[in-house]
């Protein structure tokens, strides 16, 4: 029993490292692509405001 136990708690450290990974990876390219939003406009009001 405590060898099925075992299975079960690597079962879930798996699942929670892929869980945590596929965050890391999903919030990295929003956060890129939110600064390079960020870095157009304001490019475009530095060119309105001249």
């Amino acid at each position: 029993m405590k060898l099925h136990k075992k299975a079960i708690e690597a079962g879930f450290l798996v699942a929670l490292i892929i869980v945590l990974t596929s965050f890391v990876l999903i919030a990295g390219t929003i956060f890129r692509f939110i600064s390079t939003a960020d870095d157009a406009q304001a490019e475009a009001l530095c060119k309105d405001s001249l």
